[in-house]
């Protein structure tokens, strides 16, 4: 799975373009709601495979974050590679909340 910010739906459809080129499962581009200007994709899971996504804003995420990063250690399961960006989304998520304490709120 790999997730990817862009700017706006042109660059969505344009991205959605070069996934069908590819080969690649893409999501349609109707299916996609943007919140502000900026869009996430994600790419690279199965068409019925479920996806669970934690915001920085959830009160929990730090925690959850964390903690699945202690389990996966503790049991080997990544590589240095992939510990090293989950420890980089932990620090951008306490970046985050030091930044942005207001808008930190219990889970929705």
């Amino acid at each position: 799975m790999q997730v990817e910010y862009v700017d706006n739906v042109i660059q969505v459809t344009a991205h959605r373009q070069g996934s069908a080129a590819s080969g690649g499962n893409v999501v349609p581009t109707d299916s996609i709601r943007a919140h502000g200007a900026r869009v996430a994709v994600v790419t690279g899971l199965e068409p019925d495979e479920p996806v669970f996504v934690l915001r920085a804003r959830d009160a929990l995420a730090l925690n959850v974050v964390a903690q699945y990063s202690m389990l996966t250690t503790e049991a080997g399961l990544f590589s240095a590679d992939r510990r090293e960006g989950l420890h980089a989304t932990l620090s951008a998520l306490v970046d985050w909340r030091n930044q942005h304490a207001e808008r930190v709120r219990d889970p929705d």
